[in-house]
């Protein structure tokens, strides 16, 4: 399994644990730590999407964003992989 983890900024960290093979794994700044930035900022949008307390407007912000990050998860992550965001 790897536990990816972003420090959430544009310029941040990007880096997975293996378990495999027990490493720190550093993303290089461009290309994946680039899209990995968007995809942290869309995970944020929608863990505050899923704190509106108005149902239609809730639904309506996880459908706008959800799609996004499902879409993004499943193009950088392994399966079975955590994605944290910092």
């Amino acid at each position: 399994m790897r536990i990816y983890m972003h420090s959430g900024t544009e310029d941040g960290a990007a880096f997975y644990l293996d378990t495999a093979d027990g490493a720190v794994h550093v993303v290089g700044g461009a290309g994946d730590g680039t899209e990995w930035f968007s995809a942290a900022q869309a995970v944020r949008a929608l863990s505050a999407a899923v704190r509106i307390k108005e149902p239609e407007v809730r639904a309506s912000a996880i459908r706008a964003v959800g799609a996004y990050v499902e879409k993004q998860l499943g193009k950088h992550l392994q399966e079975g992989g955590i994605f944290v965001v910092g």
